[in-house]
């Protein structure tokens, strides 16, 4: 029940339609997000969750959504960069984008 708040939270926020927070995401309330979205994605399960991907898929949407000159990109390359080199996110990230139609 908790996750299942945490990411719904996570996924309005990334999506902008969160309204206690600016729909553009500042770089620092990014900042803050990053440990909530980790454990989210951190599922022990082998097979990805509802929560995991919903977030897995917002991450995705805001990172190609986000300014290219803004420190919030930087920061969301970084943290998709760092998800990458992590195995068990790696295929959990390779099945999303496996279902998923990528637009840059």
């Amino acid at each position: 029940m908790q996750v299942s708040m945490v990411s719904d939270y996570i996924t309005k926020s990334l999506q902008g339609q969160n309204t206690s927070i600016p729909s553009s995401l500042t770089a620092d309330v990014y900042l803050a997000l990053l440990p909530s979205i980790w454990t989210v994605i951190n599922d022990p399960y082998p097979e990805p969750s509802s929560h995991v991907t919903g977030v897995l898929q917002a991450l995705l949407e805001h990172a190609n959504k986000t300014p290219s000159k803004s420190r919030t990109k930087h920061i969301t390359i970084e943290f998709m960069a760092r998800l990458l080199l992590v195995s068990p996110c790696e295929l959990k990230i390779n099945s999303l984008y496996m279902n998923q139609v990528v637009v840059h």
